[in-house]
């Protein structure tokens, strides 16, 4: 994986603990969105790199 695919990999993980601790739902449910916006663009930096790539866990909702 390449540079800014990890970077956006660890902020995707990052939203998913602070999710995990959140106190309400609605930041819960805020977190877990912007987990997807960066898996999504790690996605896309993934293949801009091409296919040598392992795949990626799903972030569950």
């Amino acid at each position: 994986m390449g540079h800014e695919a990890n970077k956006y990999f660890a902020y995707a993980r990052e939203c998913v603990r602070q999710a995990a601790q959140a106190q309400t739902e609605e930041r819960r449910g805020k977190l877990i969105e912007l987990a997807r916006v960066w898996m999504a663009a790690n996605e896309q930096a993934v293949r801009h790199i091409g296919p040598a790539t392992s795949r990626l866990p799903r972030i569950a909702s």
